[in-house]
């Protein structure tokens, strides 16, 4: 009513504004505040209210740091005003200048008295810090965040990602060398601290949420105590539940019910794997890495016409994924969990070919799984050449001459396998040819190992390459190269001892041998 009797009325027109942007109608708020400072141009708070409502979507962000300044420029002690404007300065990018407004809102803080200087730029600081890759200054920030408000979970979390970013950091040192023992133990202690951040934030979370009568527990930290569990290999039954817990907390993500997924497949619960991975790719259809978990799942219980459609619904996936797409990192929400795989390698991509190729074999599809096997060893052969250059330039470079190539076991078993389908076929020459193909690529060192007495012989060593050659035989048999399949028999019985049950028998498909795609 103040308004309509006197429309110029500044109180009323201010009142106003506060209850739109309370009522979340900011763009009515912007509208309201923008006309008080028309009217009002050395009021401060409305400057500073503007920038407010401009900030929350009313308007640019740029609007909002330029409504933020001219209320500093009135009242340069309004900490409020430098946390906001440096909040709008790193919601746009420009991390270094939120930081100097975070400083700035600490030290005025600091000035009058209140805990901490301003405990909420304290928080964002150290989000800026962490996102500058100054994990050593945002885990300060953290830690004095936490030590005003200990139930905050957001906080508590990102501190947990933090040590975690340490503890790999140190992990890379400890590799390299430099530091040794004396790395390797800062950074299982890292890792420790992860682990109690994320405890303290789950919580956190779950006192808060029956304190609000809330039901949400906190999806993220979970899963990423989850992920931390499962890297550092300890209490495997927690980090499974931590997992489910997380799917159950939002049922909307695709990740987190792959995630669930993976967890049981690894637990050997291949039925829960199954309706985990269902339900991701039910959210998510293209999601590669859930199609090729669960044709993996499938695959091992025999589903072989369901899994291959699986592994032909990875390939897909992966041949939509724009490797150039940039990720979500750029996000400024507090903590948040990954929707997409990286792109696949070609080493990768040609995993699924092989998975798929065997499971067409398995299910009666001879063609199917040849053309496949096609596809595998075309992608394997050419990561073997751009693997081959790189060295080659290498060695010119440091001029120690030519080094061999390492040995491939990934497009050997390709080449072993598309040569039992060919060798079905009757196709024998050419199956020859892919046998001889799949011995090099194991490399002379396959030989040396399958016979050697050594404690670090892989048991495998000695059956990849007697069952090469007892493949190889026998279609040199088919042939008519009598004296040449005997001497692959002879080779075969010599490098795989008694242990191999095939008994001269050719070899049917050795294994699927393809991981599913990392999560």
């Amino acid at each position: 009513m103040a308004l309509e009797a006197d429309p110029a009325c500044f109180r009323a027109r201010f009142d106003r504004a506060f209850a739109a942007d309370k009522l979340g109608r900011h763009a009515d708020a912007a509208r309201d505040y923008g006309e008080c400072v028309a009217e009002r141009p050395d009021c401060a708070l409305a400057h500073y209210n503007r920038g407010i409502a401009l900030d929350r979507g009313a308007g640019t962000g740029l609007e909002a740091v330029e409504a933020f300044t001219r209320a500093l420029e009135l009242d340069p002690g309004n900490a409020d005003a430098h946390h906001n404007r440096g909040f709008a300065l790193r919601k746009m990018g420009r991390l270094r200048e939120a930081v100097g407004d975070y400083d700035a809102a600490i030290a005025l803080g600091a000035a009058v008295g209140r805990p901490g200087g301003h405990a909420r730029a304290l928080y964002n600081r150290a989000f800026a810090h962490a996102r500058l890759g100054d994990v050593a200054a945002a885990l300060l920030d953290y830690e004095a965040t936490v030590e005003l408000d200990p139930g905050n979970a957001a906080a508590l979390h990102n501190l947990g990602a933090l040590h975690e970013r340490a503890a790999a950091a140190a992990e890379a040192a400890a590799k390299s060398g430099g530091s040794g023992g004396a790395a390797a133990g800062a950074a299982a202690a890292s890792n420790r601290r992860a682990l109690a951040a994320y405890d303290a934030a789950i919580a956190a979370a779950a006192a808060a949420a029956a304190a609000s009568s809330s039901s949400r527990p906190p999806a993220a930290t979970l899963h990423a105590r989850a992920v931390l569990r499962d890297r550092l290999g300890v209490d495997a039954e927690g980090a499974l539940r931590d997992h489910a817990a997380a799917a159950a907390a939002d049922p909307a993500s695709a990740a987190l019910a792959r995630s669930l997924g993976a967890a049981r497949r690894a637990a050997g619960d291949l039925d829960g794997a199954d309706a985990a991975l269902s339900s991701a790719l039910a959210l998510e259809p293209s999601d590669a890495a859930a199609a090729s978990l669960r044709g993996y799942v499938r695959r091992k219980q025999g589903r072989f016409r369901e899994a291959a459609e699986d592994y032909s619904r990875a390939l897909a996936g992966i041949s939509r994924k724009d490797p150039n797409s940039s990720s979500s990192s750029s996000s400024t929400t507090p903590y948040s969990v990954s929707s997409n795989a990286a792109p696949a390698s070609a080493s990768a991509t040609a995993r699924l070919h092989v998975s798929l190729a065997y499971c067409l074999a398995k299910a009666g599809d001879p063609s199917g799984a040849v053309s496949h096997y096609d596809a595998a060893i075309e992608l394997e052969e050419g990561e073997e050449e751009r693997k081959d250059a790189t060295r080659r330039a290498a060695d010119r470079k440091e001029s120690s001459g030519g080094g061999n190539s390492s040995p491939n076991a990934s497009l050997s078993h390709a080449r072993h396998n598309r040569g039992v389908l060919l060798a079905r076929r009757g196709e024998h020459a050419a199956a020859v040819e892919d046998f001889n193909a799949a011995l090099a690529a194991l490399g002379p060192s396959a030989f040396s190992s399958a016979n050697s007495s050594s404690a670090s012989a892989s048991p495998n060593d000695g059956g990849a390459v007697a069952a090469l050659l007892f493949s190889r035989g026998s279609s040199l048999d088919a042939l008519g190269r009598f004296d040449e399949a005997v001497t692959d028999y002879m080779r075969a019985l010599s490098v795989g001892g008694n242990g191999n049950k095939n008994g001269g028998k050719q070899q049917q498909q050795v294994s699927a041998a393809a991981k599913p795609l990392r999560r």
